[in-house]
């Protein structure tokens, strides 16, 4: 229901969203139906606003048109200590994970089942630099290079 309302009024209703529901409207007006590729997408971009602390609007036009060499410690929500320890790696796949559901092509996002897996699964990227170093072109080829990830067939 919420995707058949017009784009103008569910800006008004919710301005947060005035930039992803033109890239949500586009993909639907491509397939003409709500897809579990959208529902992915959809995800995706919660889990970045969770991690950023405000909506990613601006941040996922900017990955669409390629530029994905934005520092890792840009997208973590400012307000908070920058994380340390263990966590950094869970921090480092959630991330990688929500920027495969965000994917321009749904054909290269991930299913939700395999999402869930890897989050399920408890596994950690390594994580082979300072965080500070990271971009997220950088978190993207550390999930592909991760062998026995099952989502490794969408990056």
């Amino acid at each position: 229901m919420f995707l058949l309302l017009k784009h103008e009024t569910i800006c008004t209703i919710f301005p947060c969203l005035e930039t992803t529901i033109p890239l949500c409207f586009a993909e639907l007006a491509s397939t003409g139906q709500v897809t579990e590729k959208l529902d992915v997408y959809s995800f995706g971009v919660v889990a970045l606003e969770v991690l950023m602390g405000k909506h990613p609007g601006e941040m996922l036009l900017h990955l669409q048109s390629g530029g994905h060499d934005i520092p890792f410690s840009n997208l973590l929500d400012e307000r908070l200590t920058p994380p340390v320890g263990p966590i950094v790696q869970e921090l480092v796949l959630a991330t990688a994970l929500a920027l495969l559901c965000v994917q321009e092509n749904p054909i290269s996002r991930p299913t939700m089942h395999q999402v869930c897996s890897e989050l399920s699964a408890r596994r950690s990227l390594h994580v082979p630099a300072p965080i500070r170093l990271l971009t997220l072109r950088n978190l993207m080829n550390m999930l592909k290079d991760q062998a026995s990830s099952s989502v490794t067939s969408y990056v």
